[in-house]
């Protein structure tokens, strides 16, 4: 599915038919560069998110599983 989307916006892009209809224009290098990079760092923001999360999780959940007091009921 991802490389369907991707040959789509490729054609739209670059065929010059494409060019004409929904009014789109080739892309240079350093525009690859720049989009590239930009969609690189929001993974790995995104990542590192998701492992924080994850650990954080991990840690509460050691937490919260730990023997309470005698006569301590959790609601």
């Amino acid at each position: 599915m991802i490389a369907a989307m991707m040959v789509l916006q490729l054609s739209f892009t670059y065929i010059p038919f494409m060019q004409g209809v929904f009014r789109t224009a080739g892309m240079s290098w350093l525009e690859w560069g720049i989009a590239i990079g930009a969609g690189v760092i929001t993974l790995a923001v995104t990542e590192c998110d998701k492992m924080i999360r994850l650990s954080y999780r991990k840690w509460a959940h050691r937490i919260t599983r730990r023997k309470s007091p005698g006569n301590f009921r959790p609601k």
